[in-house]
């Protein structure tokens, strides 16, 4: 199911993985405009997908709650 996908970007960003800034395999892709911000992340890792799979879901807790509560700025909903 991920596999074909998975080999297709591979293809596509081999260059960049081998040949880029943080001399790993690892590439960084990034875009803003004037109210959105998107940055994906692409690495060749030496784990099973099933391990890294996993390792990323369980991490996804630290990212539902940020920043933590206390340290949020109120927001005030009325305009004007």
């Amino acid at each position: 199911m991920f596999a074909v996908p998975l080999r297709a970007k591979y293809a596509e960003l081999s260059g960049r993985l081998l040949h880029n800034q943080f001399q790993r395999a690892l590439y960084l892709e990034s875009t803003e405009s004037s109210n959105d911000l998107k940055s994906e992340i692409y690495a060749v890792v030496d784990y099973p997908f099933a391990t890294v799979n996993t390792a990323l879901n369980n991490c996804l807790w630290l990212w539902h709650d940020w920043p933590p509560r206390h340290e949020r700025l109120p927001v005030n909903h009325r305009q004007g």
